[in-house]
């Protein structure tokens, strides 16, 4: 245990480094777009600026209106409440991860371009993702066991969650072409998912084995996800949506991974099968980790793009050198 959350906090420290490295890269684009890229960006993202308000004003009403039905006895409801006073409940932390995917997956399904190679995400992010949201959704309506307590939670999530599977559906179905290599990489994603969720549960469901398995498969698909997506951090520059996945991504996943660090201590009586907490611990930070640094690569290459466009004394001067004999951060990254 001791060695595991070493690991743990050696992974939020690089996260933290990730996340630093992306800030001052974020100032150097900024530089080079010559003050411009903050006003072109709201510009740009009008309307997912409008829907990220409107997402917070409904969080921020059924935060002050509350939970109809406290889950709890009113003792336990009410020492819940004195540990998360802003939010209620920590399982609220995960209700706002599953409105901003709503918003995530639609801006990409939005913003789609022309052609599939256009997407912000890749066929195979798109299908784990796709894959995890239908798990959850399932998991929703056969167990009540894992149904998210607070104002954020019940119907809301499971509403929001149940909505993200039409933008999930429409760019599995328009993002690329299907290979028998992408195919075989989605199975092979699902299928070791899935041993890994039947090895390592929890028995927050009595005699619902499946929906335990449910639960850590579930975070299992999403960490496939990530991994996919790293593959093409570095294109997602190219794309319409691309600054919304880049930033979305990290954004939503600091809620999940934040929940499971703080709220989700490990009870022995919780658990089925293996080491189902310390792999939800696990998958939640690498998850973190992943974003963070595809996030900096989007920044990077984005700089890159830019610096390569700006006009100027420094560019007139550079003329001697060649351009084809200085690699590209992209490059060199992929």
């Amino acid at each position: 245990m001791t060695a595991i959350l070493a690991s743990v906090n050696s992974i939020l420290e690089a996260c933290m480094m990730i996340l630093a490295a992306a800030v001052v890269v974020g100032f150097e684009m900024r530089r080079c777009s010559q003050d411009l890229a903050i006003q072109y960006t709201l510009k740009k993202y009008m309307p997912e600026t409008i829907g990220l308000a409107v997402l917070a004003l409904i969080a921020g009403v059924l935060r002050m209106k509350g939970p109809t039905e406290p889950p709890l006895d009113d003792a336990a409801w009410n020492e819940i409440v004195s540990q998360w006073p802003w939010l209620m409940t920590a399982d609220t932390l995960l209700g706002f991860q599953s409105m901003l995917r709503f918003l995530l997956f639609n801006s990409a399904l939005l913003r789609l371009g022309s052609k599939g190679c256009l997407s912000a995400l890749s066929l195979e992010a798109s299908a784990f993702f796709l894959a995890a949201m239908a798990v959850r959704v399932a998991l929703f309506w056969y167990s009540p066991a894992y149904h998210l307590d607070g104002p954020v939670g019940g119907n809301i999530s499971g509403g929001f969650e149940l909505a993200t599977l039409l933008p999930l559906s429409a760019l599995v179905l328009s993002t690329g072409s299907w290979s028998l290599k992408s195919l075989m990489l989605i199975i092979s994603g699902i299928a070791a998912s899935a041993v890994a969720g039947s090895y390592h549960h929890f028995k927050l469901a009595d005699d619902e084995v499946y929906a335990n398995n449910a639960f850590v498969l579930i975070h299992c698909l999403e960490t496939c996800a990530a991994t996919a997506h790293l593959f093409q951090a570095g294109s997602v520059a190219l794309v319409s949506s691309g600054g919304i996945v880049a930033l979305s991504l990290p954004v939503q996943q600091v809620f999940s991974a934040y929940y499971f660090l703080e709220a989700f201590e490990a009870v022995p009586a919780l658990v089925g099968s293996g080491r189902p907490f310390e792999l939800m611990w696990i998958t939640s930070n690498v998850q973190l980790g992943i974003y963070l640094f595809s996030g900096a690569v989007y920044l990077a290459c984005l700089t890159e793009g830019m610096a390569a466009r700006t006009p100027g004394p420094v560019a007139e001067s550079s003329t001697a050198v060649s351009t084809a004999d200085v690699p590209k951060l992209s490059t060199v990254v992929f």
